[in-house]
């Protein structure tokens, strides 16, 4: 039974985390400004249009991007962003004067929920 147990949570973790990629299952994207448009594989298989604002699921913390689930902001602090394969790519102030070069590979931002874009 204990194995039973610990071969379902195995599943679900796996499961959980390929749900974030959702290069897997997402094609010709695309970035305006802050929107981040792409064409995802909905659970019945056909391909569905999405988009979704970067600055729902992407933080600047003190000059790094970083992933959030909600309200992030980044691009009130960001600027020359562009997408480098699923990387967002951003110039980014650091909180002391500066700006840093920062990345986040949106892979790690973003899930495919049944052909829409989610934060992670």
């Amino acid at each position: 039974m204990r194995f039973l147990i610990v071969s379902l949570s195995l599943a679900a973790a796996a499961t959980l985390c390929a749900a974030q990629n959702f290069g897997a299952s997402c094609f010709s994207y695309y970035l305006e400004n802050t929107e981040f448009f792409a064409t995802c594989r909905t659970d019945s298989g056909s391909d569905q249009s999405t988009s979704i604002d970067l600055d729902n699921c992407v933080v600047n913390r003190s000059g790094a991007l970083e992933c959030v689930s909600s309200s992030g902001g980044y691009s009130a602090s960001c600027e020359n962003c562009y997408l480098s394969g699923t990387d967002l790519d951003c110039t980014c102030g650091n909180g002391n004067g500066g700006t840093d070069s920062s990345s986040v590979n949106l892979n790690n931002c973003l899930t495919n929920s049944n052909g829409v874009l989610i934060c992670a």
